[in-house]
């Protein structure tokens, strides 16, 4: 039961690093994206300047939807452990409290 416990903390562990890289990430787009507008104002009125922009803000975009859809593929793994766990953890403990009903201490 105690593997099964640890088992569940330790995916429920990794879930929690991968949304908190994905938080940070899109932060730091964001956070990167204002300081461009903020420079770039008044250079954006051309439009080969606006393409520029565009294209970089899209790189970034596309990379960070890669990974995001790798962080995806990997969470439904760790959901479906989880799950794994937790039906089998609740199977043991109903099969464990039903013989312990029958199996008195003394």
């Amino acid at each position: 039961m105690e593997y099964l416990v640890g088992q569940l903390f330790g995916a429920m562990k990794h879930l929690l690093y991968f949304i908190e890289l994905l938080k940070i990430q899109m932060k730091q787009m964001f956070k990167q994206l204002k300081s461009t507008l903020k420079r770039c104002r008044f250079l954006l009125s051309s439009t080969n300047n606006q393409k520029l922009f565009w294209q970089i803000f899209h790189t970034n975009y596309l990379q960070l939807y890669n990974e995001l859809s790798i962080i995806n593929k990997t969470v439904r793994n760790i959901f479906l452990i989880i799950e794994i766990i937790s039906k089998s953890a609740i199977i043991f403990c109903s099969l464990f409290l039903s013989k312990q009903n029958e199996i008195n201490i003394y």
